[in-house]
């Protein structure tokens, strides 16, 4: 999944391999971009500036269809949980979380709420948006019943994720 210029950008989805021509997946007179298939294939979320300004939606995959806003004031960057069960983005510098009701041919969005602000050196990376976000993987580790998290929490006890 990727994102090809024209006048405005959109997304596009190519067979691999014997893919020879991409299936557009967005369409309008804005730019859809920052692609992020679910873990199971089924979803995919997206920033797109729509509304004026750039949000984050999540539509159904490979097919387009069922399309749904997940931000509410702004929002970049989208990344799955691993489980698929919730998608994290960018607003600002702020890391915002929305539970994701994931049904067979839809999905519905919970209510965004912030996990944590982002320190400045963290944004200035220049790579691929996993790494800029210092994610890697692009996918958000949730803590195992019981576990001890230790460090990862940098000393806050309110239940914020490990990001890796």
């Amino acid at each position: 999944v990727g994102y090809l210029p024209h006048d405005t950008y959109h997304l596009h989805a190519l067979d691999i391999p014997g893919g020879r021509t991409p299936q557009r997946l967005t369409d309008g007179d804005w730019d859809d971009t920052e692609p992020a298939v679910s873990p199971d294939g089924r979803w995919l979320a997206y920033s797109s500036n729509e509304t004026g300004q750039h949000e984050i939606y999540v539509q159904s995959f490979p097919r387009p269809g069922h399309k749904v806003r997940v931000s509410l004031d702004g929002g970049y960057w989208p990344i799955w949980a691993k489980e698929g069960t919730e998608v994290v983005y960018f607003r600002g510098k702020t890391v915002i979380s929305v539970p994701m009701n994931v049904r067979e041919q839809e999905v519905q969005p919970g209510t965004p709420h912030p996990l944590f602000t982002m320190p400045e050196e963290a944004l200035n990376v220049d790579a691929v948006a996993g790494e800029r976000l210092g994610l890697g993987e692009r996918h958000v580790d949730r803590p195992q019943d019981g576990a001890d998290e230790g460090d990862d929490r940098d000393g806050d006890s309110r239940g914020q994720r490990k990001l890796r």
